[in-house]
């Protein structure tokens, strides 16, 4: 975006002055389910992991006389909704900021619910890390923030209708329908980040984010979460 400026606070401890509020816009709690096929593939890019991968490997096969299937494999992170809420707040709270906390869970919806119970975290927007296929031998990340709440456990159904039954259009369908939601942000997350190991440059070539004046931010972040 033009005039925009990214700022480090371990390069600026003054780059937080002159703003009133801090925003969280990636965090995963226990309601996230998180595919282990990652370590596969560490094994894959990083030789050194690979002896250290199957001494755990013959382990789990000598106790339960079953090998590792990755791809199918989940772990959750540890903390709950409130935990993670109340550490993304204090850490904003520290620089003398308002938090503003959203908590985007791998395709569920369940934590920003759960905690619009709470009083103190009744403003939580309703938001969503959603795994978007493409073309087949592919997906993609996008932070979908701020859904209506009466009808995010509607868009949870749509999403998943899409990722069965994924298509260029379809895709183009709901980024626009999202799109003419004022409320809605769409975050484009770590984009450059080849989650199915399909070569960099053939990666880089994906779907552009959306078309000019869309409201899409792209997350440049090394995290692969």
């Amino acid at each position: 975006m033009l005039g925009s400026k990214v700022s480090y606070l371990w390069d600026d401890a003054r780059a937080p002055h002159g703003f009133v509020s801090g925003v969280s816009l990636h965090s995963h709690t226990n309601q996230s389910r998180e595919s282990l096929d990652f370590l596969a593939n560490f094994g894959n890019q990083f030789p050194m992991m690979r002896p250290i991968l199957a001494t755990g490997e013959r382990i789990w096969r000598r106790k339960y006389g079953l090998g590792i299937d990755y791809n199918h494999s989940d772990w959750t992170p540890p903390l709950t909704p409130r935990m993670a809420y109340d550490l993304e707040s204090r850490q904003i709270e520290k620089l003398d900021l308002l938090p503003l906390v959203s908590l985007t869970d791998h395709d569920n919806i369940q934590a920003p619910m759960l905690l619009r119970t709470v009083a103190s975290a009744r403003h939580i927007p309703v938001s969503v890390e959603w795994t978007v296929s493409f073309r087949g031998d592919q997906a993609f990340h996008l932070g979908i923030h701020n859904l209506p709440s009466e009808t995010g456990s509607a868009w949870m159904k749509t999403f998943a209708h899409f990722t069965s039954k994924s298509s260029d259009k379809a895709l183009t369908e709901l980024l626009s329908c999202l799109h003419a939601m004022p409320n809605v942000l769409i975050i484009f997350n770590h984009p450059m980040w080849d989650l199915f190991l399909i070569g960099a440059q053939r990666h880089a070539h994906g779907p552009a984010p959306c078309h000019k004046g869309c409201r899409v931010i792209l997350e440049y972040s090394r995290s692969q979460s």
